[in-house]
């Protein structure tokens, strides 16, 4: 299965890494939830998250129409696991390139995800939010699942 490359337009972008050979690479940044490519829910590793996160899905909903410039603040980073990622600063994009068959995907925030990419065009959600992304590179699948178990704890 070939790669899928997916652009957002992103704000506040910071790259992490221990030094320019690490191999392993750590970005944070935010992204206006109008402009989040659907595509991105397919790359959904918990396929049960979508479906067990009602309180957390309906909570995110009621930020989303009653705070919603508080978004970014009240919700958890969505955190997914690429193949590879670029950063265009003129433009304020950032690309990443997502294989399934590599592991690749959402390891954290997918039933956020959904709530945010099934409700952002209902009257009340026409406002300017955003929601923070956490993306990693270059980290073992599994290694990622591990760590995401962890910070549910």
């Amino acid at each position: 299965m070939p790669a899928t490359k997916l652009t957002l337009q992103a704000t506040s972008f910071k790259r992490m890494q221990l030094n320019d050979n690490d191999e392993y690479l750590h970005c944070y940044f935010y992204a206006e939830i109008h402009g989040i490519p659907e595509e991105l829910k397919d790359y959904n590793t918990n396929e049960e998250g979508l479906l067990s996160g009602e309180a957390e899905a309906e909570a995110t909903l009621g930020i989303m129409l009653r705070e919603p410039r508080m978004l970014h603040l009240a919700i958890e980073p969505i955190s997914l696991l690429a193949s590879e990622v670029s950063y265009d600063k003129k433009k304020q994009t950032v690309t990443i390139s997502m294989n399934k068959n590599s592991g690749d995907g959402i390891y954290r925030g997918g039933a956020l995800l959904d709530t945010i990419l099934q409700h952002r065009n209902e009257g009340g959600c026409d406002q300017r939010m955003y929601v923070e992304f956490e993306l990693f590179v270059g980290i073992d699948s599994k290694i990622l699942e591990e760590l995401s178990a962890q910070r549910r704890l």
